[in-house]
């Protein structure tokens, strides 16, 4: 069994509040560091908001992302205005080698109808870990 994560009580739910730690990145960065798998159900994504770094994903086997919004015009114009900030242009090169490994997968739903956002993460026992509501890194 894993120890907590920092700055969490033990507890079977736990309301994020965007004035306090940890917040929902903080949450959601540490249980990446745990999981070797990651299944994320979102609306839509923003790349320009992501901001996970490689000891976050370094250890996931696999990371799926299934989006009910994708805007192949709208992904890259993103993916080219990260490509152009010095400080996130990392984000961007590791996620282009995630979806090279094969261990990065993005499907779209268009016809999904789920609410709220959700994340199962999942260890080497199964699935541990998860969020629900609005996913936001920003």
């Amino acid at each position: 069994m894993h120890p907590p994560l920092p700055g969490l009580v033990p507890a079977p739910a736990i309301l994020f509040d965007e004035r306090r730690r940890p917040d929902f990145r903080d949450v959601f960065g540490a249980l990446t560091r745990r999981a070797t798998d990651v299944q994320v159900a979102v609306t839509r994504i923003r790349l320009t908001t992501m901001d996970l770094g490689r000891e976050e994903l370094a250890p996931l086997r696999s990371l799926r992302v299934l989006l009910c919004e994708l805007s192949a015009l709208r992904l890259e114009s993103e993916a080219h205005a990260l490509a152009h900030q010095h400080t996130r242009a990392s984000s961007l090169h590791l996620l282009a080698r995630l979806l090279e490994d094969g261990r990065l997968q993005v499907s779209s739903a268009p016809l999904g109808g789920w609410s709220p956002d959700f994340t199962v993460f999942a260890d080497e026992a199964g699935p541990r870990w998860l969020l629900t509501g609005f996913h936001a890194f920003e």
